[in-house]
This record gives structure tokens, sequence and C-alpha cells, in this order.
């Protein structure tokens, strides 16, 4: 039995170094950049490219093995708990306390957004790029880390917790696909940002987190900017939110297969009518807009207090963050896929009430028939991922925040989004911002590689098996 741990773990190892040694790769270009933000700064980065690299290094020419489901969940788990922990290192020794730099991490390769930083202006310009650079690396990460690297029959046991399950290429055509599409789209909206009247370093920062449904800003707020950066910055959102496939189609100019796709026909319809519904409740049209989009897609970028705008506004709000993006892109939350097949099944379940009692109901979503299976994992997946965010708000009210801010935070936090309450966020203590680091880890995992990393690490059981 140990020998078969020690295997499993060995397998594990192995894998989460290939992994930290990518990441490692992937700082470089942030290093050579720091440099011309200052000794100290240039040292920081340094010191987290040793760590990931050298780790990597010592396991990197290592043949591990065959990973199996329950090792690919493992890894996938740990990975997101321990690269913000290098990532951390930076904010860390330019001063922040060391939970505050650990959230920052966290928050940043989540793509949440969320920030205990007041003004993000005031840093050095190497680390607001890296801000930006951790959520744009972190928003392709599932891709990248399924794809690039665990190249074996269970890799879309990975991608099924994103709601998809098919692939159109091989695995390198499919990573390059969705790197070609990712860097292109972010180019564009780098551009339309700087022609909108934002200033080139600030508009860099805002496409890539944008695009990547991050909401990390360079500066202590984006109220101000122009009304044509607001709208270019909703569209980059919504391109985010689409399926990385579909982008690569339409820079192919193949739109009718955007177009006729039913996630993107949703998460539009529901960007349409979330706008229209905010701003029924006496909200701007423009700002309704904004933040309709910045909440469905996962963004979290705010140019006001949501809060304020009465509990009906903020209740859409909440909403939309709960349904999340397209499956296949950088979104998060529940994405549009399993809002599909919840609803679909519901439809079906009361359809079938009025049928005679051994009548065949099929469940369809889009043009794929459903299987029982596919609608219980889906349905279990729902029941689990609200489990988590009322534990998470309960355990934020118990920190001394009302119920609304909580149970919104929560949300927001667990659905990788990060728009933050403003009265009281800069009041709390370690133990909530914990919390939240944990709702996002768990977001961004999708929950189930975390339940697996947790049921083999209590029961202790062999993961070879």
């Amino acid at each position: 039995m140990a020998a078969a741990q020690d295997s499993g773990w060995h397998i594990i190892l192995i894998n989460l170094a290939k992994l930290l040694f990518f990441i490692g790769l992937a700082h470089l270009p942030l290093t050579l950049f720091a440099y011309f933000s200052g000794w100290e700064v240039f040292l920081s980065f340094v010191a987290t490219n040793a760590m990931l690299l050298l780790f990597g290094l010592a396991f990197l020419f290592k043949e591990p093995g065959g990973i199996t489901h329950k090792h690919a969940m493992t890894i996938s788990a740990l990975v997101w708990l321990l690269i913000p922990l290098a990532s951390s290192i930076p904010f860390a020794l330019y001063g922040l306390p060391l939970t505050d730099a650990y959230f920052e991490a966290m928050s940043g390769w989540t793509t949440t957004g969320f920030s205990f930083i007041a003004d993000p202006a005031a840093l050095p310009a190497a680390l607001i790029l890296y801000r930006s650079y951790i959520q744009w690396i972190g928003g392709l990460g599932v891709v990248v880390f399924a794809l690039l690297i665990f190249k074996s029959r269970f890799t879309p046991a990975l991608f099924r917790t994103e709601g998809t399950e098919s692939f159109q290429h091989t695995v390198a055509q499919t990573v390059k696909n969705a790197w070609v599409a990712y860097a292109a789209f972010t180019l564009a909206g780098a551009v339309l940002l700087v022609m909108a009247g934002i200033a080139p370093f600030a508009a860099l920062n805002l496409a890539m987190s944008a695009i990547a449904t991050g909401g990390f800003i360079p500066t202590a707020s984006i109220a101000a900017i122009p009304l044509a950066a607001k709208l270019t910055l909703a569209a980059i959102m919504l391109v985010g939110a689409t399926s990385l496939a579909l982008l690569h189609d339409s820079l192919r100019l193949r739109l009718h297969r955007l177009l006729a796709n039913n996630e993107f026909q949703l998460l539009t319809a529901c960007a349409a009518l979330g706008t229209v519904l905010v701003a029924a409740n006496g909200v701007l049209l423009v700002d309704a807009l904004f933040h309709a989009v910045s909440a469905l897609t996962g963004t979290g970028f705010a140019t006001a207090d949501v809060l304020s705008w009465g509990a009906p506004a903020v209740l859409l709000l909440m909403l939309l963050m709960l349904i999340g993006g397209s499956s296949g892109s950088t979104s998060g939350a529940l994405r549009i896929w399993r809002v599909m097949v919840l609803a679909k099944s519901v439809y079906s379940a009361v359809k079938g009430v009025f049928l005679p009692r051994f009548a065949v109901v099929k469940t369809k979503a889009g043009a794929k028939t459903l299987t029982d299976q596919e609608i219980i994992e889906v349905s279990n997946y729902f029941f689990i991922y609200l489990l988590f965010a009322a534990l998470a708000a309960f355990g934020l009210m118990l920190s001394g925040l009302d119920f609304a801010s909580a149970a919104f935070t929560a949300l927001s936090a667990q659905g990788n989004v990060g728009i933050a309450p403003v009265i009281g966020w800069y009041e709390l203590s370690d133990g909530p911002k914990l919390l939240l680091a944990f709702s996002m880890w768990i977001g961004r995992l999708q929950v189930f590689p975390a339940l697996i990393l947790a049921a083999y690490l209590l029961s202790n059981r062999r993961l070879s098996a």
C-alpha cells in the first residue's frame, strides 16, 4: 500500500514540477521588464523565477508513467494552490502583508480581480503589469495546463468540469488556436482602447484583464474613463466570455459558427436582458450595460457602488454572476452550458408529467441529446456550487458583513468575478481574506478537482488504483 501511494505521489510530483517549470518560463518576460522598475523589484522576480525553474528542472526529464483521472484532478488542484504562493513573492517583498500578497496572487491567477491594493497606480510599473499578466496567463490556464501537459486520454476529464468534452483538433493544434485567438483579440482590444482615449500602458493592462475576464485595473478607479472606453471594455469582456474555439473561427471569418452557437446566443441575450432589467431600477443605461456584462462574464470591473442600487438590481447582478460565460472561455461560475442543461432538464421533467407513463422524453441542449448521467452530473455540480457559496457567505457574515454584502461577495469570489462591496472591504481581517482566497480557488477549479484532492488526503487511498 505504501509503495502504491508513493508511486501515486511520484506521478503527481513530476507533473506538478513540469507545470511549475512552465509557469517559471512564463514569468521570464516580466522578470526582464522588472529590471527597469528598480533593483529590489527585479530581485523579487528573480527569486520567484528561481524557485519555479529550479524546482521544475529537478523533475523535468523524469518520466512519471501513466496519468489517471485522479492524478490529473489532484495535480490541477495543487497547481492552483502553489502557483499563487510562488507569485506572491514579488508582492510580499514589495511590502504587502503575507496574507494580502497571497490573496493578490490568487485573485490574479484565478482571474477574479479582488484586491486590497487601494491605488495600484502607486505600484512600480513592473508590478502593475505583473498583476495584469498573471490574470492574462491564468485566463488561458486550464487550456494550457490540460492540453499542453496532460497529453493523455484523461485530458477530456479536466474539460468536462468546464462544461465541454469535445476536441476538434489535435492537442498541439488546439493549444495553438487558443493562443492565436487570445493574443489577437488582446492586441485588438488594446488598440481600440487607445483609440478610445486610454493611455497605451493602461490600455494594455485593461485589455489583458478584460479578455481574461479578470478585473484588475492599473489605477485606483476607472469610473472617469470616456464613454467610448467603457463600451469598448464591455465588448472585450463579452469576447473573453466566448469560447476560444469560436473566437479562432471568427479570426478565419467563419462568423456563421459564432452566430449559430447556442451558448453565444444565450450569452448575448443574458447580457441584453440583464442590462434592460438593471436599467429599469433607475440605473443609467451605460452603467447598467457595463456592470451587467461585467457580472455575467465574471470580469468584475466596476465604476460604481452597485450595492447602493437597491435590492432588485443587486439580485439581478448576483444572478448574472451565477450564470457566467461560455464553456471553453476564460469566464467562471456555472457556465452557460450548465444553465442550458438545467433549464432543459426542468422543462423535460414538466413536459413528462403530461405524457403517457411509458413515454420517452429526450432532453436536448442545442443539437446535443443529453444522457441521464450528464443531467445528474450538472445537477450535482449546481447543488455543490451553491452549497460552497452559502458556506462562504455564512463565514463572511460571522466576520461582520451584512447578509447582502456577504452573499454578494461570496458569489463574486466563487464565480471569479471580483466585484467587491465598497463598505467594509479594506477592514476585512486575515480570516475572511483566506476564506475568499479558498472560494476563488474552488471556483477556478470548477469544484471537483478540489473535492478529489480533499477526498484523497482524508481517506489516504491510493491514487494509482
